[in-house]
């Protein structure tokens, strides 16, 4: 697991993928809760899950990303529908699509599971064209979908880890 700084925010990676792994970040947060920051101000922690496990805490300084494994990925499977009920409105789901029936699948389970959370779409690298991904958004008026790149893509070597 690895936690990433940047003034006031804390991001967890590594896609937390069982309970134990949520159970440690929540550890980390108390910890930091203890230590002196600066103006008193609390950090924010954004936690990148891969969509199989439901988090047993929430916190007002947490908010999480859960990854909706799409058909093309061959783990749709592993999804915990129930991310859907327990997002709140500062958690994003993200649905990296590459293909049209990727993209229609988004669709049907965005309809079928209504959530408040933030939902976000980005293409899988080299699979499907972003031109692609808007006008099907367009076609089908998703007003509450952002489009997202994968902007490390773009500055770095597509296929570099670590980046």
């Amino acid at each position: 697991m690895r936690i990433k700084s940047s003034g006031r925010h804390l991001k967890i990676q590594d896609n937390p993928s069982s309970q134990s792994d949520l159970t440690r970040i929540n550890d980390v947060d108390k910890d930091v809760d203890k230590r002196e920051r600066p103006n008193n101000s609390p950090y924010d922690f954004n936690i990148e899950t891969n969509g199989t496990i439901v988090p047993s805490f929430h916190r007002d300084n947490v908010w999480f990303t859960y990854d909706y494994k799409t058909p093309s990925s061959l783990a749709e499977e592993s999804m915990n529908i129930d991310i859907f009920k327990v997002a709140t409105e500062r958690d994003l789901i993200k649905f990296v699509v590459g293909s049209p029936e990727d993209l229609d699948c988004m669709r049907r389970i965005i309809s079928k599971y209504p959530t408040v959370a933030q939902i976000y779409v980005s293409p899988v690298w080299g699979q499907i064209e972003a031109a692609s991904i808007i006008d099907y958004m367009k076609t089908y008026n998703l007003q509450n979908v952002r489009f997202q790149l994968q902007i490390h893509k773009f500055v770095w070597d597509p296929d570099a880890k670590g980046v």
